[in-house]
């Protein structure tokens, strides 16, 4: 059904819950819907706090992450970390600290089963318009005690920076990385070990 569906956008993300679609985001818009395939219905989600488009989201199995992207103009890119309850219909932002990855757009997450990965993308760079490929990245975790926390990753042994690549999440491996560009196609990756902060890489041959 398109009765109470989002209105057009385009950078926007949706995922998988394990019952419902939710979409948020996009240019130009901080608003969303959830989407319900045996009703065929759509809910209204709250506003989030900031608007983000070329950003990434991750399912946690009971909140959605949402990272990184442009945010209200062109030369915006927020830092900040949302995070959406849609038990509660509302959002938390979580400042920027030094640990939190670059500011970047069109970078890929993922979802661990404890963790969420931010990883590559292209930075802003000092001149308007232009960005720069990067294989830096870290990763967000909770703990009772501290809350959600941001750790940097090893660039040793990392992948060529880039964006447009692929993270897959392999159970008692790591997360791995394919392709990508950076001007060229790529055809190599690595896999990373989010325990012992080392990559290993992978080749095409």
């Amino acid at each position: 059904s398109e009765i109470d569906a989002p209105e057009a956008r385009v950078g926007h993300s949706a995922l998988w819950t394990g019952a419902r679609v939710i979409v948020f985001g996009g240019r130009p818009t901080a608003s969303g819907g959830i989407y319900n395939p045996v009703t065929d219905t759509w809910e209204s989600m709250a506003e989030a706090p900031q608007v983000r488009s070329s950003h990434c989201a991750a399912w946690t199995g009971t909140r959605m992450i949402v990272w990184g992207g442009y945010g209200q103009l062109s030369n915006d890119f927020p830092r900040s970390t949302l995070i959406y309850n849609p038990s509660g219909n509302n959002w938390i932002e979580l400042p920027a600290t030094d640990e939190t990855p670059s500011a970047r757009r069109d970078q890929h997450c993922l979802w661990t089963g404890s963790e969420l990965i931010v990883w590559g993308g292209m930075e802003p760079t000092e001149e308007s318009g232009r960005f720069e490929d990067v294989n830096t990245g870290a990763i967000l975790s909770h703990s009772e005690g501290e809350g959600w926390q941001w750790r940097t990753m090893t660039t040793t042994d990392a992948p060529s920076p880039r964006a447009y690549s692929s993270l897959v999440w392999i159970d008692g491996v790591g997360m791995l990385v394919w392709g990508g560009f950076d001007g060229t196609y790529l055809d190599d990756g690595a896999i990373y070990d989010p325990e012992e902060d080392t990559w290993c890489s992978i080749t095409a041959t």
